[in-house]
């Protein structure tokens, strides 16, 4: 059995012992072609780390996904074939992608003309105490870039959790498997950590932790196997100008209202 059929499995068996209804529903989203999301992943991989937002909104809104590279991790040894693993998981999630220039100078300077010619409608980036050095320098690098931008931000989490955030996005089945047979592209890092198939477990955690920390308290725990936690900003003129209320965005809430 391949390990998609298994992760699939082991997500309608976990949602059968919840008894979560995991059956698609229908409902109505407000479609956004013409609108552009920008990813601003540290690392290759962190693009699939980080986006069930984008995947639903790409999925549901229509909107059209960049995922912009600030680095191709530290091991020069290894940069030529974690860039080719990057093209090809954005080729198969059908993202554009940038990568940008080793000097942080030249980082900014093309992060900036990114910003300036597709004026994203949302942002998806680390927050800045994501403990890794390499993330928390991408988020700075983002807040030096954003000048007069009027967007909005989401700062997500791998590495460390986030002391306050304010969204959970529920993870559906067909955005969970899309998400592992993306990180599948990125073969180098998977040998080393089969972080892919782990995946569920921490966003089974989420739910729990958005229960607790975004729910009134003694409230029943979110009816989601699985989430994706953020915390949604408003900016404009380099700064934050107003944060979203706690927000459950379960599979037919729609994520447009999160940005609009």
């Amino acid at each position: 059995m391949t390990v998609l059929k298994t992760v699939k499995k082991i997500f309608q068996n976990y949602s059968l012992l919840l008894n979560i209804d995991n059956k698609p529903k229908n409902s109505v989203h407000r479609l956004l072609p013409n609108k552009y999301i920008l990813l601003v992943s540290p690392h290759p991989d962190d693009e699939v780390l980080m986006g069930a937002l984008a995947m639903r909104l790409q999925l549901e809104n229509k909107m059209k996904v960049i995922n912009v590279a600030v680095t191709l991790g530290s091991d020069k040894s290894k940069q030529v074939q974690r860039k080719n693993e990057l093209t090809a998981a954005c080729k198969n999630l059908k993202w554009e992608n940038f990568f940008l220039p080793e000097k942080i100078s030249a980082k900014k300077t093309k992060l900036k003309a990114i910003l300036k010619k597709y004026q994203p409608t949302l942002i998806i980036a680390p927050h800045d105490k994501d403990l890794h050095p390499t993330h928390e320098m991408t988020s700075q690098l983002l807040k030096d870039c954003l000048g007069t931008q009027k967007v909005t931000v989401a700062w997500a989490e791998y590495w460390a959790q986030m002391k306050s955030p304010n969204t959970i996005i529920e993870v559906t089945e067909d955005i969970h498997l899309k998400q592992v047979r993306a990180l599948e592209f990125h073969q180098g890092e998977i040998s080393r950590n089969p972080y892919h198939i782990r995946l569920l477990g921490w966003q089974m955690d989420n739910v729990r932790r958005a229960s607790e920390i975004l729910a009134k308290k003694g409230a029943n725990s979110a009816s989601m196997l699985a989430g994706q936690l953020y915390r949604l900003e408003k900016w404009e003129n380099g700064k934050s100008t107003k944060s979203l209320q706690n927000v459950f965005a379960s599979r037919t809430y729609d994520l447009s209202d999160l940005i609009n």
